[in-house]
């Protein structure tokens, strides 16, 4: 059914349920934009717990303390149900120094993308 200025109703889009589909969207999302979903790997250190579970709805995330090596900082593991979205690559690269993402592989090679290109706006003679 069209509204009256030729929009579809949300109810045609969304179902009848669309109240529980636009939650579920918004806890899946990071920053609310709109992505396939998937799940991400990330191996972080303790002092970013709290910010990796403030972050994410508790039933889309899995932390694992893991047995660090000496010298590796990354005693955590977390397993996020996300959207392969910006929003997710902004998230990441505000903590790319904390944080390693470990799977999947097609997340990686995005952020080492977006790492290159950022570092290419500061190489020498670049205006």
């Amino acid at each position: 059914m069209e509204t009256a200025d030729g929009r579809k109703s949300i109810i045609d889009i969304l179902g009848r349920d669309a109240a529980k589909k636009m939650a579920e969207f918004i806890q899946h999302s990071v920053y609310n934009f709109i992505g396939d979903e998937l799940e991400i790997k990330i191996a972080f250190p303790e002092y970013m717990v709290n910010d990796i579970m403030d972050s994410f709805a508790e039933k889309d995330l899995r932390i694992t303390k893991i047995s660090a090596e000496k010298g590796n900082i990354y005693g955590y593991e977390a397993c996020i149900k996300t959207t392969n979205s910006e929003g997710l690559y902004y998230w990441l690269l505000q903590r790319a120094d904390h944080i390693k993402v470990l799977a999947p592989e097609i997340v990686k090679q995005e952020l080492i993308r977006k790492i290159k290109a950022m570092l290419m706006v500061y190489e020498k003679g670049r205006n």
